[in-house]
């Protein structure tokens, strides 16, 4: 008798265990579908921020064993149904592209309006380069002379760096060491304690890109710096200003003659300057120009100094000049400074006559019909 009603309590207790765990797998289930339906609903009010000509691949959804048929078939009913997506907005970039254009529409393509920087000065004035060691005790101050050098027959040319060294914002000596990219080292002179100063010359110098490594040791601390040159042959040379001022059509040009050392086609680009600031960027594509002697004019529109009422002296600051070859690749960056002034300039004197930029006019109504 006892061992019959134990049996039936163990039975009694393993009927409940099964009806408990048959439970557990019945809610885990339920869940699962649950949550696998709120993804497909949150999906849903994600495709109404879709383009009505985008493609809705199946990759934008989870690979996942259980959902993959709901993809395709969601996929399907997109693209045989697609009038389901509204169209969609015009984008806040969009809006400020259509404001950048229409800043210049009224320009050539070839003028291209500067802020408070200047472009060129930015790309080769050389700036002071700081390097920190681990514990930032000790500190490396490089300035170099050049970031692009360009290499002149029978013209001496001469690349420098001032090395600065400081412990505890002290100045210190320290053991230094340079290395260009292939290991050759290169001497450093002392000039003072904490200043230390690297020259080469022409000879020294080959064509193309390299870097320069600088490795400062004082105590236990250490520090490394890179710096890279670019080394050119040299592409022009100015010869003289010829004239500037306004032409017959009201807009500013400056003319001024250069010694091109190789034929080819140029790409030049100026910087145009007013009170001190830059306001303007030129180009201009110089096509089969000889060796030798060439005359280079450079125009401004004057409808931009007209529109804004701009008046007073202009400087043509400086120039870039690089070469184009066959493939359109350009090449051998040089950097002119001119400082080449103009007499006084009212802006009732300029082109008021603007500039029918057909490129830009019909980026801006792609724009605005999308």
């Amino acid at each position: 008798m006892k061992q019959s009603k134990a049996k039936k309590k163990i039975s009694l207790i393993s009927s409940a265990l099964v009806m408990g765990v048959s439970l557990v797998f019945c809610f885990i289930f339920i869940k699962s579908e649950n949550s696998s339906l709120s993804f497909f609903s949150s999906r849903e009010i994600n495709f109404n921020q879709f383009d009505q000509n985008q493609v809705i691949s199946r990759e934008s959804f989870p690979k996942n064993n259980q959902t993959s048929d709901r993809n395709t078939s969601l996929k399907d009913q997109l693209h045989s149904n697609p009038s389901r997506l509204p169209a969609a907005e015009p984008s806040h970039t969009e809006s400020r592209s259509v404001k950048k254009y229409k800043k210049v529409v009224n320009l050539p393509p070839n003028f291209i309006p500067l802020g408070k920087r200047d472009p060129l000065t930015d790309k080769y004035s050389p700036r002071t380069k700081t390097a920190l060691g681990e514990d930032e005790s000790l500190s490396l101050n490089l300035l170099p002379s050049h970031y692009f050098l360009n290499l002149e027959r029978n013209k001496e040319e001469t690349y420098r760096v001032s090395l600065r060294t400081q412990y505890k914002d002290r100045p210190v000596d320290v053991r230094l060491s340079v290395h260009d990219q292939l290991g050759k080292p290169y001497p450093i002179r002392k000039v003072r304690p904490g200043l230390y100063k690297m020259t080469l010359n022409s000879s020294e110098l080959t064509p193309g890109k390299k870097y320069f490594e600088f490795q400062a040791r004082y105590k236990n601390s250490e520090v490394w710096s890179r710096l890279s040159l670019e080394v050119n042959q040299s592409l022009v040379r100015h010869l003289r200003p010829i004239d500037q001022g306004l032409n017959a059509q009201g807009n500013l040009f400056f003319n001024h003659e250069f010694l091109f050392h190789q034929e080819g086609t140029y790409l030049i680009e100026g910087i145009l300057y007013h009170e001190n600031s830059p306001i303007a960027q030129v180009s201009k594509v110089l096509k089969n120009v000889p060796q030798g002697p060439s005359q280079l004019n450079l125009q401004f529109h004057g409808y931009f100094f007209s529109q804004k009422k701009i008046s007073g002296h202009f400087q043509l600051k400086s120039l870039q000049v690089r070469k184009v070859d066959d493939a359109l690749k350009t090449f051998g960056n040089q950097w002119i400074e001119l400082n080449s002034e103009t007499s006084y300039l009212s802006w009732q004197q300029f082109n008021s006559r603007a500039y029918e930029n057909e490129i830009i006019r019909n980026k801006i109504e792609r724009l605005t019909q999308r």
